[in-house]
C-alpha cells in the first residue's frame, strides 16, 4: 500500500510509474500533501458518521482516525522489512494485504472494540471506515510527495474507497459479533487481489471498473443491514419499556375484560 513509488496499492499502474522531476512546482512537502489528502478522507468520513442511525461520538472517531494515520508508519516499514520470497502473489496477499489489514486491525481492537459506546454492528463499520480512512490519508500523501497533487484526486475515489470497503466489511462483522475471522481474511484476500490486479502488465481496469465497485456495492448493503438491526433493536427496546411501565389491571377490570 505505501511501499516506495511504484509499488503498492495503485503505485504499480502504468500512469504512476515516472514521478514528477523535483524541480517541477506542483511538487509538494509532506505536510502539505497531508493537508490535501486529508480534505476527501474527512469528508467522506462525516459522510459515513452521518449514515449512522445511533452516532457516534466525534471525538471517538476522530480518535479512531488518528490512530489509523499513525498505524501506516508500522506498516509502511514492515512492507519494506517483511522477510519472503520475492513473487507478485507473497508481495501483494502478504506485504500489502495482511500486513495493512492487520495494522488497521490492531487499533480497533485495542482502542474501541470493548468499550461500552462499541455496542452495534453501524459502530464497527463507522470505527473500522475511521481507522482505514485515516491509514489512507497518511498513504496518499506519501504518494502525493513522490508524484504531485494530481495523484491525490485519482486516489481519494480508488485506493481511499478500497481502503474503506475492506476495512468497513470487517467491520461490520466484528459489529455484529459474528464471523470474524473469516471476514478479517476475506478483506486481506481481497486486498491483495485488488493489488495484484495493479500489477504491471495486469488487467488494471478490472480493478478499478468491476472489483472495487462490487466492494462498495457490498460496504453499501452491510450499512443498510446494519442501520436496520440498529432500528429493529431501539423499536424492541421501545416495546419492551412500554410493557414494563404498562398498568397492571386489577381483577375487577380483567374480569370486564373477559
Amino acid at each position: 500500500m505505501i511501499p516506495p513509488p511504484g509499488r503498492g496499492l495503485l503505485g504499480r499502474c502504468k500512469i504512476l510509474k515516472r514521478p514528477r522531476p523535483p524541480a517541477d512546482p506542483r511538487d509538494m512537502g509532506f505536510w502539505r500533501a497531508i493537508l490535501l489528502a486529508s480534505a476527501p478522507t474527512l469528508l467522506f468520513l462525516y459522510l459515513f458518521w452521518r449514515r449512522d442511525a445511533r452516532r457516534e461520538p466525534k471525538a471517538l472517531v476522530l480518535k479512531l482516525f488518528a490512530l489509523g494515520a499513525l498505524a501506516a508508519a508500522p506498516a509502511y516499514f514492515l512492507e519494506r522489512w517483511l522477510p519472503g520470497p520475492t513473487t507478485r502473489l507473497y508481495d501483494n496477499f502478504i506485504r500489502v494485504g495482511l500486513v495493512e489489514e492487520l495494522m488497521k486491525l490492531l487499533p480497533f481492537l485495542v482502542f474501541i472494540y470493548r468499550r461500552p459506546e462499541f455496542d452495534e454492528p453501524m459502530d464497527g463499520i463507522v470505527y473500522a471506515v475511521a481507522v482505514a480512512l485515516g491509514f489512507a490519508t497518511v498513504e496518499n500523501a506519501i504518494y502525493g510527495t513522490a508524484y504531485g497533487g494530481d495523484i491525490l484526486v485519482y486516489r481519494a475515489f480508488t485506493s481511499t474507497l478500497a481502503h474503506v470497503a475492506f476495512t468497513g466489511l470487517w467491520g461490520y462483522a466484528f459489529g455484529m459479533r459474528k464471523r470474524r475471522v473469516r471476514a478479517f481474511a476475506a478483506a486481506v484476500a481481497l486486498h491483495g487481489a485488488y493489488d495484484l490486479l495493479l500489477s504491471p502488465n495486469a488487467p488494471h481496469l478490472l480493478a478499478l471498473v468491476v472489483l472495487l465497485p462490487v466492494l462498495l456495492l457490498l460496504l453499501y448493503l452491510a450499512v443498510r443491514s446494519a442501520n436496520r438491526h440498529a432500528t429493529g433493536s431501539a423499536a424492541n427496546a421501545t416495546s419492551s419499556m412500554r410493557n414494563a411501565t404498562a398498568p397492571t389491571p386489577t381483577c375487577s377490570e380483567f374480569a370486564r375484560r373477559r
